[in-house]
């Protein structure tokens, strides 16, 4: 199966490292047809490992490789496909904001580890923030 493992807090402050260097250390550990994604520390991979079980393993190596800690993310493709076909806002949506300051608007898709508690959920929307949650 195809992955795309998104890393948290890379390729910022001191945390650099080279689209090549991901890619070899992927392919130390055993991955095939590893593919980085620009400078963002975004890479595909493919295996026969469930999600879960790669962000543990994923985690670990990448510490003890490269002596700082990154959160990752695992989401197969259809998940992906998913969440593009589910995007939430439309043009309607969105138009208003940008109207106001075209040089403002900007669109975030933001991945948690565990579900968003309610209260929290409540409170993340402004007037002029839309937070949806989707799970």
């Amino acid at each position: 199966m195809n992955y795309i493992i998104l890393f948290r807090s890379l390729n910022i402050n001191q945390r650099n490292l080279k689209m090549e260097e991901l890619k070899t250390f992927f392919l130390s550990l055993g991955f095939n047809k590893v593919e980085t994604i620009i400078q963002s520390g975004n890479v595909i991979v493919e295996s026969n490992r469930d999600s879960q079980e790669l962000e543990l393993f994923i985690e670990e190596k990448f510490k003890l490789n490269f002596n700082f800690e990154s959160k990752v993310f695992v989401r197969n493709l259809s998940e992906m496909e998913n969440l593009l076909k589910d995007y939430p806002f439309n043009d309607e949506q969105v138009i208003p904001y940008t109207s106001k300051d075209p040089e403002v608007e900007h669109q975030y898709i933001v991945f948690l580890k565990e579900p968003c508690p309610k209260h929290l959920e409540d409170s993340l929307s402004t007037d002029n923030d839309c937070v949806i949650i989707h799970d």
